[in-house]
């Protein structure tokens, strides 16, 4: 859960209806501690060589590839493709356990050709947040509605991704926190490699969370 001030007039709502979803009281302790933890950084005094150990997953080893969906619009695919793609790809080679499907939406396309169950089966939904993208009829159609309350009910969890400041707040999914948080938009943010490596810990975070509630 972010911070009341990070949030818009819908953060109180979204107190109310994600506490049945605990991966959100996770993002509020974070970032409590985003800037006391850059603040008390110390330099390392020593350096010592040890021999490369193999890191191993909390995750069982017959954990399955958790389905990620990505929603974006036509214009937006320079986020998608540079950013977005590249950092679930880096996830992907590194081990997590995620299968990545993509949606590119227009407002000017008819509803009946984005039709699929994509919203309706995936465990991890990304929305890539604009103007473009809340002017199409895919935000407000019912299979957005459900897949919102799916995210309340702990079925799936939906992490928007602000890409810029727009007027999502009326959207069925503003009572969710956007990332990668403090009201800033993945355009205004001085470092975005940083912002990235924020909101890759969250699709990570998810993931842990989901493959838990399977065991």
């Amino acid at each position: 859960m972010l911070e009341q001030n990070d949030l818009s007039d819908s953060s109180n709502s979204f107190s109310d209806t994600n506490r049945r979803n605990p991966l959100f009281t996770e993002i509020e302790a974070f970032l409590h501690t985003l800037t006391a933890s850059s603040a008390n950084t110390k330099p390392l005094a020593t350096i010592t060589i040890q021999q490369p150990q193999t890191q191993q997953s909390s995750l069982p080893q017959n954990a399955h590839a958790l389905k990620v969906f990505i929603a974006f619009a036509e214009s937006d695919r320079y986020w998608f493709s540079e950013k977005i793609k590249v950092m679930l790809t880096a996830l992907e080679k590194g081990g997590c356990p995620i299968k990545v499907y993509e949606r590119e939406v227009t407002a000017n396309t008819p509803y009946i050709l984005q039709k699929d169950n994509d919203l309706e089966t995936a465990d991890i939904i990304l929305l890539l947040v604009s103007w473009d993208f809340v002017a199409c009829d895919y935000c407000y159609s019912d299979q957005m509605h459900r897949a919102v309350k799916r995210h309340m009910e702990d079925e799936c969890q939906i992490l928007p991704i602000l890409i810029e400041e727009c007027t999502w707040e009326k959207t069925p999914f503003a009572i969710i926190p956007m990332l990668p948080g403090k009201g800033k938009t993945l355009k205004n943010c001085k470092n975005k490699g940083s912002a990235l490596k924020d909101i890759s810990k969250w699709i990570e975070r998810a993931v842990d969370h989901l493959q838990a509630r399977q065991l």
